[in-house]
């Protein structure tokens, strides 16, 4: 699986996960851990470790180990991990107090082609648009 290193795999075999069918089966707590907060009033939080604590590994990073296993395990098809088309009747839009409403993925594309914002990407696309000549004009 992309992204996993020796050392993980020495945390993985000594946490009972010995194949891609076991990280796979795996949530993103059981990686990266989780707080347990009690009912009690004055009773403190409860850290779990995952079995990737102390690695340098955010949750997102350990989501796509997971999707990764589960690619290669069958279970689903990469395909399905692509974001959907937007449909043609979508318009991107800014929100009005000027901050951005896209979402993670638009986001993610944005950064993909150069651009800070998906709305520079769109502003740049446009530009390049309004540059090109019409077809039948000269």
């Amino acid at each position: 699986v992309p992204g996993v290193t020796t050392t993980m795999m020495i945390a993985f075999g000594e946490n009972d996960v010995k194949n891609v069918e076991d990280l796979a089966d795996c949530a993103t707590d059981d990686l990266v851990g989780w707080v347990e907060r009690k009912k009690e009033k004055d009773a403190e939080p409860v850290r779990h470790a995952g079995i990737l604590d102390g690695f340098d590994l955010s949750r997102e990073d350990a989501e796509n180990l997971i999707m990764s296993a589960r690619v290669k395990a069958g279970w689903i098809d990469a395909a399905d991990l692509l974001p959907p088309e937007p449909e043609e009747d979508e318009a991107v839009e800014g929100s009005e107090d000027g901050e951005s409403s896209a979402s993670p993925d638009e986001t993610d594309v944005a950064k993909a082609a150069g651009a800070d914002t998906p709305e520079e990407t769109v502003a740049e696309a446009s530009d390049a648009l309004d540059a090109e000549p019409a077809a039948g004009q000269s």
